[in-house]
């Protein structure tokens, strides 16, 4: 007898939304994605109160111009053949989005309404044997339900399992790894097991525990046990070991489940922030929600891998799953890549936000997901925190203290090895509502002028600024005169990589650097946001076609924006030295064109044309001809505990004084003793001669799963990149891979990501290739541009 059978439930689905017209998908999908943008699509009619008024205006472009409102359907037909000794058919669903109900040969057997819950559904008595069984899963997204893009359809993976009557329950397996020694610990494991027979007295559990190598360091009956010789989980060598937890009946294994674990220690502390294995330790984090740019909300282990990587090379160590459960593949490589994870819940709780959301399902379904999600998440070493809400309008209400409450203790009874907190963008509201006296860290959103305040007036409080920041920028756009912006609306619907922008909630990205820093009682940031997402196209929130957000310190597109560089030296530890804006001002000859450096290094040197604009030092704010005022009371200096220009001075190094000619510019950087350190030049670009294609790999796995992700480059007959090209690109694709994403970064673009064509945008782009299951081959990527010499590109998939 073999253990528990898992069948992964990828191919051979067929989709609809008219349940006439039928086409076969792969799952996961999101059949929102495969289409061009339109305001049509968009219907976000704004936030509601509890009484029903409306507190926003129309939100154009609020969840990203894509049809996922509605309905789809999925069927799949597949031969389930009996396995003797297994008779329980279960179905897993990571998510659907939303409001999902599954059917098997004909009869209902469960659903979700919440989009991003995972749940597991017995189809036993449904399931029949030897043959061909039916499954249906009907999908209804509503308008007026999200405030981003949520993708539509069964975006995450599924599984069949077929498992004998007594089994492991679904995510009931507990384990609890407690140092007790800088190399040893102890391990207690809770197993919750389904019993279908009379024999439970003849069970018995067996545990067994690998390291990374798979040497088999321990085995044992005992639901406690310890182990010596460990190595800790870090954050920059996440070493994990394996617990595989056997289900034994006459010395047979009938069930198995192994999981990773970790062994990590860590507290928070209102004096000393967080103290991870020992050390203090600053959260480096950012805000993430779901979706994958091009490839929509379709969960890829290799796109979800590839931000991540992205975000390590400035420096994040931690992610924010705002504002929802994430996918699991998300954790697994968090645990393996070494990153904090705040692991959060919910957007809203009974009082809405907007008109369908989760508000509806509140009563009958909170306690059920938050539990699910505890459940299944509790043994990954990367999550440091649970999350119960986000800018949560019960923090007005006086009853919030008591879902607060509620939301906590399950959290506890299920975990009580992590702290809970809350993201409070009215943290007054919540201090006198009693809900900051309910979570175990406080959150504050955009608050870095109150920590202080807050510390010192509620010295027993654990701070954390749970979301930072919010500036925003396009890529390669720049804004003249530079001058700092509050919700200022350009023709173009983009805004200035100058970084000199934001809502009026927001703060610079130097102000939360320099609170951070001071204030050791402070347990780090999460920015909004690491990526821009589908959706929330914040400042041009009426203003079609602008369908994406500007929020991010890397675009869709994974390329870095200017306000990367910020990021990467206050946090990676490494050199740097960045120039901008790029020097193509064709119609900008003889005017005053400021020109910034961002490096670690004390001084450094702008040359235009060779000829010497001055040397800059850190700390020293030399300005004039950029206007740093804003109206009172809305942004970034709300605060006479922030001076901007301070903290722009640690920063950035200006030179304002500079009018554009063609030609070059070229800083220095000179180390503390005054040597030569290193230098950046940037050139004009002559017109687009030449695509450049680069993979981020050449090499991928014929599993049909694994990507390669293209850089497309514009460059001049002398190959300088061009970053104002915007040639329409057009790919082609030979050999066992195919096109699933192009994109450019532009949050104005309405060209169907799914397509294949897209325009450069600030002279780059992205294609995104797939392999083909089980075939493997040289994949060929031609791009073609009317007037550019041609690109092309080979990539080796392989087993």
């Amino acid at each position: 007898m073999n253990s528990r059978n898992v069948f992964d439930l990828k191919y051979d689905w067929k989709f609809s939304r008219d349940k006439i017209n039928w086409e076969d998908v792969r799952i996961p999908h999101d059949w929102a994605i495969n289409s061009e943008f339109s305001k049509d699509f968009d219907v976000f009619e704004g936030r509601i109160l509890e009484d029903g008024d409306v507190v926003e205006e129309s939100h154009v472009g609020r969840t990203g111009g894509l049809p996922h409102v509605g309905k789809g359907y999925y069927e799949l037909k597949i031969d389930i053949s009996r396995i003797p000794g297994f008779p329980v058919y279960k179905l897993e669903f990571d998510g659907i989005m939303s409001h999902s109900e599954v059917f098997i040969n004909g009869h209902y057997a469960g659903g979700r309404p919440y989009g991003y819950s995972s749940f597991s559904l017995d189809i036993s008595e449904f399931v029949i044997e030897n043959s061909e069984n039916t499954i249906l899963v009907t999908v209804e997204n509503p308008e007026n339900a999200s405030r981003w893009y949520p993708g539509a359809g069964i975006y995450r993976n599924a599984r069949l399992l077929i498992l004998p009557d007594t089994h492991f329950k679904y995510n009931g397996i507990h384990i609890i790894p407690r140092l007790i020694s800088e190399d040893s610990a102890v391990i207690n494991v809770e197993a919750e097991i389904e019993i279908e027979n009379d024999d439970y007295d003849y069970y018995e559990l067996n545990f067994k525990l690998y390291d990374k190598e798979e040497n088999l360091l321990v085995s044992t009956e005992e639901t406690e046990f310890s182990v010596d010789n460990i190595l800790l989980w870090e954050i920059d060598n996440p070493y994990l070991y394996t617990l595989k937890c056997d289900l034994v009946l006459n010395s047979e294994v009938i069930d198995s489940v192994s999981t990773r674990i970790g062994f990590r220690e860590f507290s928070f502390d209102s004096e000393n922030g967080f103290i991870f294995n020992g050390e203090r330790t600053k959260i480096k984090g950012v805000c993430m929600h779901h979706d994958l740019g091009a490839l929509g909300a379709a969960v890829n282990v290799r796109a979800l891998e590839r931000q991540l990587e992205i975000l390590k090379s400035f420096g994040c160590n931690a992610i924010r799953t705002s504002h929802n459960p994430p996918a699991t593949e998300l954790l697994d490589l968090c645990d393996t890549m070494g990153f904090f994870v705040m692991d959060e819940i919910f957007d809203e709780w009974k009082s809405p936000k907007v008109k369908n959301g989760y508000a509806l399902d509140w009563d009958k379904w909170h306690r059920k997901d938050l539990e699910d999600l505890i459940k299944r998440d509790r043994n990954h070493p990367s999550i440091i925190m649970w999350s119960i809400g986000n800018e949560i309008p019960d923090q007005h209400n006086e009853y919030g203290k008591i879902i607060a409450k509620e939301l906590h203790d399950i959290c506890k009874n299920l975990d009580s090895t992590r702290p809970t907190t809350c993201g409070f963008n009215q943290p007054f509201d919540a201090i006198e509502n009693g809900l900051t006296d309910v979570v175990d860290i406080v959150g504050l959103n955009y608050k870095p002028h109150l920590y202080e305040k807050f510390h010192s007036e509620h010295p027993d409080y654990i701070l954390l600024g749970s979301e930072t920041s919010s500036c925003v920028s396009s890529r390669g756009i720049y804004h003249f005169p530079v001058k700092l912006e509050v919700d200022v609306l350009h023709d173009d619907l983009q805004v200035s990589s100058y970084d000199l922008n934001g809502p009026p909630w927001a703060n610079m990205v130097e102000t939360e650097f320099l609170k951070q820093k001071e204030l050791p009682f402070m347990c780090g940031e999460f920015v909004w946001t690491g990526f821009d997402y589908l959706g929330e196209p914040t400042p041009y929130k009426t203003q079609w076609p602008s369908r994406s957000s500007y929020f991010g310190i890397v675009d869709t597109c994974g390329f870095p924006k200017d306000r990367y560089y910020l990021y990467k030296r206050e946090w990676s530890g490494e050199d740097v030295l960045h120039l901008y804006p790029h020097w193509n001002w064709e119609d900008r000859i003889g005017e005053l064109t400021p020109v910034i450096c961002i490096t670690t290094y004390d001084t450094a040197e702008l040359f235009v044309n060779g000829k010497s604009m001055g040397i800059r030092k850190s700390g020293e704010f030399a300005s004039d001809n950029i206007d740093f005022s804003v109206e009172e009371g809305r942004i970034w200096h709300r605060a006479p505990t922030i001076k901007l220009k301070d903290c722009i001075a640690d920063y950035r190094l200006i030179w304002d004084n500079v009018t554009y000619e063609p030609g070059s510019i070229k800083v220095v950087a000179y180390d503390k003793n005054g040597d030569y350190a290193d230098q950046v030049e940037i050139v004009t670009a002559g017109v687009p001669s030449k695509i450049s294609l680069v993979p981020d790999r050449d090499e991928i796995n014929a599993d049909g799963d694994d990507l390669s992700f293209i850089t497309v480059d514009i460059l001049d007959s002398n190959y300088n990149f061009n970053p104002v090209a915007t040639n329409l690109l057009n790919f082609s694709i030979s050999g066992p891979g195919e096109i699933v994403g192009v994109d450019n970064g532009d949050s104005t673009s309405t060209l169907n990501l799914k397509g294949k064509k897209i325009n450069a945008f600030s002279g780059k782009a992205l294609v995104i290739i797939r392999s083909l299951k089980g075939i493997p081959g040289i994949i060929k990527i031609n791009c073609t541009s009317d007037k550019l010499e041609s690109g092309t590109v080979e990539i080796v998939s392989k087993f």
